[in-house]
C-alpha cells in the first residue's frame, strides 16, 4: 500500500503549483484591469480638465468683446465664435490635451460648447464636453440693490446681481462667489483686490465696480404701494383714499391691520397668503396705517405700512417659484424704515422710503430698494432675482453648465 501511495505527493504538488499559478495570472489580470481603469479615470478627468480650459476661453472672449453698450446679436441663431487651443500636459509618454470650443446663438441665447480631448497620435484615448449659457454684458437686465443713500455691509459678502448708491457703497470684503457690477453715484470703497475698477463708461467683467456713475432715480414705496393697489381695481391717488374705498367684500384680497395705541401693527403669518382669481394666484394685500411688526413664515402676500416695518425671528419668507415664472412672490413695502432681524432665508422684494436695516443672517434673495441707506450689520448674502421691481445693467455671467452625455452628438 505504501508503495502505491508514493505517486500521490507529486499530484497533489502539481496540483497546488497549477491553483497558485492560476491565482497569480488572476492576479496579475486584476492588476491589469484596475490599472486601465485607472487610467481610463485618469484620461477623463484630464478631458475635463481641458474642457473647463476651453471655457475659460469662452468667457474671456465674451468679455473683452462684448460691453453693456454693444451687447451680441442674437436675434437669429448663428455662430459667433470658434477657437481651439492645447492643454500643458505631462513631457512623458507621448500624450496630448486640447479643445475646441464655439459660441452660438441658440433660442435668442449665448451659447458656448466646449470639447476636451486626450490623445496620443491620430489615437483619442478620452473627450468630454461641456454646455455654457452666458448671459453677456448688458444682454439683460436683473434685478439688484438699489439705495439713494449710503450701501454699508461690515463683513465679508457674497452678491450675485448688480449693486448700486446714489451716494457711496462701502463693502469690507467680497467672497470668491460675487458676480454682479458694483457702482455709485460716489465713491466704492471695499478692501477686496479682486474687483476690477473701471471709469464711468462701464464695466466689462463678471466683478465690476464704478464710481461717480450717474444717479439712478429710486422708485417710491408709498407711490408703489398706490399704483399696486389701483391696478387691483381701488381708486385713489394716496393710500388714505384706497383705505376709504375698502369694504367687507374686499376682505380675501385686501386687509387693513388695525393699530394699538403707539399706532403699531402685529402681523403674524403662517403659509401661503395668495388667492385665487381667474386661475391666477394673486399675492393678499396687508396695510398698516402705522408700524408693523412681523413675524412668521409666510408667501404670497403683499406687507406694507405707512410707517416702519420690523421682522424678527427665525422665518421664511416667500416662495422663488409658486407659479412658474421664476419671480418671488412675496412683497415687504414701507413708507418708513425696515428692519430685518430673521435668521432664515427670504425670497422677497424689501423696499421702503427709509433706511433698511438687517441684523440677522438671513439669506436674501429678490431686491433690495431703499429711500436712505442699506445697512447690513456683518457680511451679507445676497441672489438678486425677479421681482418687477428694479432693473439694473448686469455685467455678465454663465447663467448655466452642464456636461453633454455623447460628446460631438
Amino acid at each position: 500500500m505504501r508503495v502505491k501511495q508514493k505517486g500521490l505527493a507529486l499530484v497533489l504538488s502539481m496540483v497546488i503549483v497549477v491553483i497558485a499559478i492560476l491565482l497569480g495570472l488572476s492576479g496579475v489580470n486584476a492588476a491589469l484591469f484596475e490599472e486601465r481603469m485607472t487610467g481610463n479615470y485618469r484620461f477623463s478627468i484630464s478631458a475635463l480638465q481641458a474642457s473647463e480650459a476651453g471655457v475659460k476661453d469662452i468667457i474671456s472672449h465674451v468679455v473683452a468683446t462684448y460691453s453693456p453698450s454693444s451687447p451680441p446679436d442674437c436675434s437669429s441663431d448663428g455662430q459667433l465664435y470658434s477657437s481651439s487651443g492645447k492643454v500643458v500636459y505631462s513631457t512623458s509618454g507621448g500624450l496630448d490635451r486640447d479643445y475646441e470650443v464655439t459660441v452660438v446663438c441658440e433660442a435668442g441665447d449665448v451659447v458656448g460648447y466646449s470639447l476636451g480631448r486626450v490623445h496620443k497620435g491620430a489615437d483619442t484615448l478620452s473627450e468630454r464636453e461641456v454646455r455654457i449659457v452666458v448671459i453677456p454684458p448688458g444682454e439683460n437686465e436683473v434685478e439688484g440693490m438699489l439705495a439713494n443713500g449710503d450701501i454699508v455691509l461690515n463683513g465679508n459678502s457674497t452678491i450675485v446681481g448688480n449693486v448700486h448708491s446714489n451716494a457711496d457703497v462701502d463693502i469690507k470684503q467680497l467672497t470668491n462667489s460675487t458676480v454682479g457690477y458694483v457702482s455709485a453715484s460716489g465713491q466704492v470703497i471695499t478692501n477686496d483686490k479682486d474687483i476690477v475698477y473701471t471709469d464711468t463708461g462701464g464695466c466689462t467683467t463678471v466683478i465690476c465696480a464704478s464710481s461717480g456713475v450717474e444717479a439712478m432715480s429710486v422708485p417710491s414705496a408709498s407711490e408703489a404701494v398706490v399704483e399696486e393697489m389701483n391696478l387691483l381695481g381701488f381708486s385713489g391717488s394716496t393710500l388714505a383714499d384706497i383705505d376709504s374705498t375698502v369694504t367687507a367684500e374686499d376682505a380675501s384680497a385686501y386687509q387693513i391691520l388695525a393699530v394699538d395705541a403707539d399706532g403699531q401693527c402685529d402681523l403674524s403669518l403662517s403659509g401661503s397668503q395668495s388667492y385665487l382669481v381667474d386661475g391666477q394666484w394673486e399675492e393678499k394685500r396687508f396695510y398698516c396705517p402705522g408700524q408693523i411688526n412681523l413675524s412668521g413664515s409666510f408667501s404670497g402676500a403683499f406687507v406694507m405700512a405707512s410707517g416702519d416695518i420690523v421682522h424678527g425671528g427665525s422665518s421664511t419668507l416667500g416662495d422663488p417659484d409658486t407659479d412658474g415664472t421664476g419671480e418671488v412672490d412675496t412683497y415687504i413695502v414701507s413708507g418708513g424704515s425696515i428692519t430685518l432681524n430673521g435668521s432664515d432665508d427670504s425670497y422677497a422684494v424689501y423696499h421702503a422710503d427709509g433706511n433698511i436695516v438687517q441684523n440677522g443672517d438671513s439669506i436674501l434673495y429678490g431686491s433690495i430698494v431703499s429711500g436712505g441707506s442699506i445697512t447690513r450689520n456683518g457680511g451679507i448674502n445676497f441672489v438678486a432675482m425677479n421681482s418687477g421691481f428694479i432693473m439694473v445693467p448686469v455685467s455678465g455671467f454663465i447663467d448655466d453648465w452642464y456636461e453633454l452625455e455623447n460628446p460631438n452628438a
